[in-house]
């Protein structure tokens, strides 16, 4: 890199070099450094070439000193390797969350006491009303900031990592609740009535359909709504989840390859449920157009011209299904995913069974998630106590 040296008119030399152009912004990358202990041009070239030696990391990365553009360029370089829901949700992170609480300040000056720092403020009055983040937003934030701070030591653009001697904010997660037993036969009959010829119009009928889908496989609204009529093993009795459809601010809505638990995986279905998709498949048939009902890769749950369908209205859909039907408040799509699990492990389903099916990353994630459905290690001791209770005379 290139430094040059002025002279103010109060006599301090100066540099500006210019480290081209940020990837994210598309502005160009400019610092201003001042050397008033130079006594001559000759001093003042040796200070910036020793400072702008260490701004040429970051410039390495299409990017400036300051953390938020460290940040910035980091979230951009996530793009081809993780899901665009989390690319999306670490762009909301430094922009509602990080940026307005660090200002200017550089890379290389967030030390672990400032992270603590930041968290405190978050949970105090981080919320744009001002009052209190939840701790698990503020997780989302410890997240962002850890995966951010290894790319950063690994690119040289700073050596020092603040977060593992930061204190990761607190956060227990909530139970996952799964549909009660007694509203569980309601709702697969709601589901089937819906299917039915007639009894919905054809968003409607979809939409059941991909509830039922993901009530009895498990899957997330997004992989439901981008299984194909191909991902329909039916001889198999299996259904291919390898995808999900995503959409992202100011772009059209498409199918992803891949899962948010990685690859994809194959889950198998009962007989009752290979009829239940053959039929839906005839159905779809006879109300598509000729070459959309024929061609096996469009969705299998799709809108009136073939197209995929937005997550976020079959979701939608379900939720005032949920609410005709008076299911306890927060009842939501993901809820079916969550009761798929639970009745499995009620049933004796190992947990690496359960994790496979659900496409979770780590049987360790399943385990967190469904530990309080473990059945109670303690059945031994209800029968002995209960044939102690009968030997003394049925007393209890």
């Amino acid at each position: 890199m290139k430094v040059e040296v002025r002279q103010h008119d109060d006599g301090i030399w100066y540099a500006r070099p210019y480290l081209g152009v940020n990837k994210v912004t598309g502005k160009q990358i400019r610092k201003y450094k001042r050397f008033p202990e130079a006594t001559c041009e000759g001093e003042a070239l040796e200070m910036a070439n020793e400072w702008a030696a260490t701004l040429d990391r970051a410039a390495a990365v299409g990017s400036s000193m300051r953390l938020v553009d460290v940040l910035a360029s980091y979230i951009e370089h996530l793009q081809a390797g993780v899901a665009a829901n989390t690319v999306r949700q670490y762009r909301t992170v430094l922009r509602a969350w990080i940026e307005p609480n660090v200002a200017n300040m550089e890379v290389d000056e967030f030390t672990p006491a400032m992270v603590d720092a930041l968290y405190n403020v978050l949970l105090l009055r981080g919320a744009r009303d001002g009052g209190s983040l939840s701790p698990a937003t503020v997780l989302q934030v410890h997240n962002c900031l850890r995966g951010a701070f290894k790319w950063i030591v690994k690119n040289e653009v700073s050596p020092f990592n603040p977060m593992p001697s930061a204190t990761k904010p607190r956060y227990v997660p909530p139970e996952a609740q799964a549909f009660r037993e007694v509203d569980f036969s309601r709702l697969r009959r709601a589901l089937l009535d819906a299917m039915r010829p007639g009894e919905c119009d054809f968003l409607g009928r979809m939409c059941a359909f991909a509830a039922y889908l993901s009530l009895n496989t498990g899957e997330r609204c997004g992989e439901v709504c981008a299984n194909t009529v191909a991902d329909a093993r039916l001889a198999a009795r299996t259904i291919h989840v390898g995808a999900r459809v995503v959409k992202e601010p100011g772009r059209p809505l498409r199918r992803e390859p891949g899962t948010k638990g990685g690859g994809g995986r194959n889950v198998s279905i009962s007989d009752d449920v290979c009829e239940q998709v053959r039929r839906h498949i005839e159905w779809r048939s006879s109300v598509l157009a000729a070459d959309v009902a024929s061609d096996p890769d469009r969705a299998l749950c799709c809108n009136e011209r073939g197209g995929l369908l937005y997550p976020s209205a079959v979701s939608r859909w379900f939720s005032a299904k949920c609410g005709e039907l008076g299911f306890p408040e927060g009842s939501t799509f993901h809820t079916l995913r969550h009761t798929h699990a639970t009745y499995l492990i009620m049933a004796g389903t190992d947990m690496r069974t359960v994790q496979e099916r659900l496409g979770h990353a780590n049987v360790t994630t399943t385990l967190k998630l469904y530990t309080h459905v473990f059945p109670g290690r303690d059945a031994a001791a209800a029968s002995a106590f209960s044939e102690m209770s009968g030997r003394i005379g049925g007393m209890v």
